[in-house]
């Protein structure tokens, strides 16, 4: 199980209750969108676990994400896969992201696998 929570003004039960919907935010115009909840509930659902997500009004939120166990030996590899299987001459990427921190992350992955990439924080960000 995996637990995660904040301190921030929480949300009210119409919003818990469509926290998960892809696209749906509340946020601003202009102030970033996400498919933050959305993506890890599709992951958690595609890895055969569950996500439960309670949240009150001032007091923040907590996601908790239960994950099967496994059993046997797990195996991990930090080198990236031989880029000539994803390579095009002629494929290059915008990245679109307004976290500098995942915008950099992607734009080292895509340029490790072998892709041009041209990135940017949003439509403003000329």
């Amino acid at each position: 199980m995996i637990a995660l929570s904040d301190t921030e003004t929480g949300m009210p039960p119409a919003v818990v209750g469509r926290a998960i919907d892809p696209l749906f935010t509340t946020r601003k115009v202009y102030a970033g969108r996400g498919l933050g909840l959305s993506m890890r509930h599709e992951f958690v659902n595609q890895s055969d676990g569950r996500m439960n997500i309670y949240s009150e009004l001032d007091h923040g939120t907590f996601v908790y994400i239960y994950l099967p166990a496994t059993e046997g030996e797990l195996s991990y590899t930090e080198t990236l896969p031989d880029n000539s299987n994803y390579k095009s001459n002629v494929e290059h990427i915008l990245v679109i992201e307004n976290d500098p921190h995942v915008r950099l992350t992607t734009v080292s992955i895509l340029s490790k696998l072998g892709y041009e990439a041209t990135e940017t924080a949003g439509a403003s960000d000329t």
